[in-house]
């Protein structure tokens, strides 16, 4: 759910080295600063932070980001919160579980490439697809959200809910707040360079299950 409302928007990035990140080759550290807000039926303010870095050496690759943010309002959109779960950031939970108007992330990633199929696959004359390229990888994600003011409480009421009667409940939220760090680890198999990946993912709660996960996109 969304709430509705016409709005300037205005937003300033500042990006130190943004092609430091999972999904390029470049070694070092980036970093990028985001702030943007609205004026007219929706008024917000949201800032984030980013750090990243990368290693690489032979056919080895080690990465990590860190992420963290808050919206500000006296109304907040329940749009603008921030979400955590299953392809959002903490692959071994559900879809975007936990939510709130505050959230830091940390994931980190090492990923061996095998000397498997390297060459380009040819499908025509003029189709390509880029070299499988096969890698063991393995990964370590930990995020937190919370709930920080009224308004934020009432946007996460306003994300709607689900019926759960195993619980004896009619309507619990869609998403909640993470209760403290959450975290998850992940393995197994990328191809074309970490795009595709087969994985499977546990939480590291007490009674946590693996999952299989299947990422399109380096999620770091």
């Amino acid at each position: 759910n969304v709430l509705a409302g016409r709005y300037w928007r205005t937003a300033l990035t500042l990006d130190w080295r943004p092609d430091i990140s999972g999904e390029l080759m470049r070694m070092g550290y980036g970093g990028r600063v985001h702030y943007e807000r609205s004026d007219g039926d929706l008024r917000y303010q949201r800032i984030e932070l980013r750090g990243a870095t990368r290693w690489n050496r032979g056919r080895v690759t080690v990465a990590a980001r860190a992420d963290a943010g808050q919206v500000f309002g006296t109304v907040i959109p329940p749009q603008q919160l921030f979400e955590l779960g299953s392809s959002e950031a903490l692959p071994g939970y559900g879809y975007k579980e936990f939510a709130g108007d505050r959230a830091a992330v940390l994931r980190g990633l090492a990923m061996y490439r095998f000397n498997l199929w390297t060459a380009p696959l040819r499908l025509s004359t003029r189709l390509w697809l880029p070299s499988p390229s096969p890698a063991f990888t393995i990964g370590v994600q930990a995020g937190w959200t919370e709930v920080s003011t009224s308004a934020a409480r009432a946007a996460l009421v306003g994300l709607g809910g689900v019926e759960d009667p195993t619980l004896l409940a009619i309507w619990l939220p869609a998403s909640r707040p993470s209760d403290g760090v959450r975290a998850t680890v992940t393995g197994g198999v990328r191809f074309f360079g970490g795009a595709v990946g087969l994985l499977l993912a546990r939480p590291l709660d007490q009674g946590g299950k693996w999952r299989v996960v299947l990422t399109l996109g380096q999620q770091l």
